[in-house]
């Protein structure tokens, strides 16, 4: 049985995203904490979502991979912020152990290796958009990449290594983001990377999310 580990994406907020008028604040702030990847036929990654400001709720979100690909599945909280019965299941299942990477300036590693993870650099003309689809009446990360599809989306850059995106959580605006913690399972292949965003969403609801990556064999 594998020891569980909790790991924690703090939230940070620089910029607000005013173009489109704040008409009220709901203040909605994301924290994200990795709980376990589980073994199986289609193995699942364990997310949880703490959500404060106004919204006050958790979500627990299961990526699902089939193959190549993955689905999300979200179940509400009953209690906000109640994971400990769920940290003591998980113990239950047979898991794989990722390795953090380790943080140095920008750029992100695994211990005694020698690939390497970074955000994308700043994209102007793409920000640019989505202010704009601000302007004309969106209102979040969800109505963009809704709208965008993967074009609005930079994955994080590699070095010595090649991965494919498998997943990315609706939620998160993919531009001139952070990362703010990372993992790697060595032996699936996945890389599972965190992303802070600095501009905020209408209502300065924060738009962090979540990136899959698989290594290319």
């Amino acid at each position: 049985m594998n020891r569980k580990r909790t790991l924690t994406c703090a939230t940070a907020i620089i910029l607000a995203s005013t173009t489109h008028g704040i008409l009220a604040s709901s203040n909605c702030r994301q924290s994200f904490t990795f709980l376990a990847r589980t073994r199986g036929s289609n193995p699942v990654f364990w997310i949880a979502e703490d959500i404060g400001g106004q919204c006050s709720r958790s979500h627990l979100h299961q990526i699902i991979c089939t193959g190549p690909r993955a689905t999300l599945t979200s179940s509400d909280l009953e209690l906000q912020d109640d994971w400990d019965w769920l940290r003591r299941d998980l113990g239950r299942f047979m898991t794989e152990e990722p390795l953090k990477l380790v943080r140095n300036g920008r750029v992100w590693k695994p211990r005694q290796a020698r690939w390497l993870v970074e955000p994308p650099g700043p994209r102007k003309d793409i920000m640019a958009k989505f202010d704009r689809h601000i302007q004309e009446g969106g209102s979040n990360a969800r109505t963009w990449n809704g709208r965008q599809n993967h074009n609005g989306i930079l994955i994080p850059e590699l070095h010595n290594i090649t991965a494919q995106m498998v997943y990315y959580y609706p939620g998160g605006l993919y531009i001139d983001y952070d990362i703010c913690d990372a993992y790697y399972f060595p032996k699936s292949g996945y890389i599972l990377v965190f992303t802070r965003q600095r501009k905020a969403a209408v209502g300065f609801d924060t738009m962090h999310g979540f990136l899959l990556l698989r290594r290319s064999k």
